[in-house]
């Protein structure tokens, strides 16, 4: 194959793999969220639990 074939193929890859790290990037900050949000949920539990003794 040629190296200008090749170049492209590759350049091509690593503009795939380049979406799919932004796409788990941005799962990844999607579930932080969502596990700070049940934080402060469970320490509002927490708080209540508290209370009751």
């Amino acid at each position: 194959m040629e190296d200008s074939k090749v170049a492209v193929l590759l350049e091509d890859i690593r503009s795939q793999m380049r979406i799919f790290a932004e796409a788990l990037q941005m799962r990844d900050e999607k579930f932080d969220s969502r596990f700070q949000e049940m934080d402060a949920r469970f320490d509002k539990m927490d708080a209540r639990f508290d209370k009751m003794d």
